[in-house]
């Protein structure tokens, strides 16, 4: 017998509510029967024309056990005539803390959640958390158990990914260009750096006053050095390095470190692993020992700048490498979710899960 998966709703009989599409996505709870006899559930946000669709059970003589959950969903779902839920509401607070998952992978004891959209990326900045909602067009800001728009719509953002902070200004990857947006007055205009009509620019870093961008299909790497720019947007970007999809970027201490995906985002191949790069000047990849190929979106460093964190779409998780050991250990893995571009404040880790719709905030074990 194979896996199951029933795609559901919360308490009303329908499969697909109004008051839950997004964009085009819906929010579904997904329940997985395993071939072992095994169930777990999920929420996710799932393109909505395909829900009906997908709200199926498995084929043959072999769909028997998927039905009975099926049918005890539906007997559930028989509260016709009640308020329609709200998604929100079914994502707890980031003040509540919700169990991990019980998973041999996972190394995190208590996993608080924040709802925050389809956050992308994620940054710590000010006692609180700088969020790029891909679906809004937005950047939230989320602080003592409050998430607020900072950015809307309205400052003329695309499809908000990577972030970056320098001074008062935040640098965002937004499709074909960094939008610079003016944290102390959220009112100025938007500027932008442009790559010569490239497309597919994904995370940001900056350092020592120069902004690194990444853009996955082309696999170009930009530098644009700020410090002699009366604004950002009169700095000039000049190719940097040329590497398979690069993705996440972070840059420290003179080396930067950068995962790689494949551009059509699915495939795994050998090249598709973490780089980095010890000379900024002269720039030169080599592959990060000890870590596998696999879909890499964020990476972040430590504090102390000893741990490399990464998250990977291929084994739903975040890994964590000792620099001065190489010493590799999973943090943390769940089944199902879309770990993007995470950061690290402290002893927390912070990361957006893009099938959820939410942020786990993640505790790392100390020493």
């Amino acid at each position: 017998m194979g896996e199951y998966k029933v795609y559901a709703c919360h308490s009303d009989k329908k499969f697909v509510l109004p008051a839950h599409r997004r964009f085009g996505y819906t929010l579904a709870m997904i329940y997985t029967l395993g071939k072992t006899g095994r169930s777990s559930r999920r929420q996710a946000w799932i393109p909505a024309r395909s829900v009906w669709r997908r709200a199926r059970l498995g084929a043959g003589k072999n769909a028997w056990p998927a039905a009975l959950v099926l049918l005890a969903l539906l007997a559930g779902c028989q509260q016709a005539g009640g308020p329609a839920p709200n998604p929100s509401a079914a994502i707890p607070p980031a003040s509540q803390a919700a169990p991990a998952p019980q998973t041999e992978e996972s190394a995190a004891e208590t996993v608080a959640v924040i709802d925050a959209g389809r956050t992308e990326s994620v940054l710590a900045w000010q006692d609180g958390l700088l969020l790029s909602d891909m679906d809004s067009a937005s950047i939230l800001y989320h602080r003592d158990g409050v998430t607020e728009t900072w950015f809307g719509p309205e400052a003329g953002l695309h499809s908000p990914t990577g972030m970056a902070v320098q001074g008062h200004w935040l640098f965002v990857a937004d499709r074909d260009r960094v939008a610079v947006l003016d944290l102390e007055d959220p009112q100025a205009p938007l500027q932008e750096i442009r790559f010569g009509g490239e497309r597919g620019v994904n995370d940001v870093a900056v350092a020592d006053g120069v902004l690194y961008t990444t853009v996955t299909g082309t696999g170009h790497i930009y530098k644009t050095g700020l410090a002699g720019a009366a604004q950002p947007a009169d700095a000039v970007p000049e190719l940097w390095l040329s590497l398979p999809g690069p993705n996440g970027i972070a840059v420290a201490d003179g080396a930067a470190y950068i995962a790689s995906i494949s551009p059509d985002y699915h495939s795994v191949r050998p090249e598709n692993v973490i780089y980095r790069v010890g000379d900024l000047q002269q720039p030169a990849a080599e592959a990060v020992a000890g870590i596998k190929p696999g879909q890499y979106d964020g990476v972040a460093l430590s504090e102390d700048g000893g741990t490399l964190y990464v998250s990977d779409w291929n084994t739903a998780s975040v890994t964590a490498l000792d620099l001065a050991t190489g010493q590799v250990q999973t943090v943390y893995q769940e089944d199902g979710i879309g770990p993007a571009d995470l950061d690290v404040a402290g002893d927390r880790l912070y990361l957006p899960d893009l099938n959820g719709s939410r942020v786990l905030v993640i505790p790392l074990e100390s020493g």
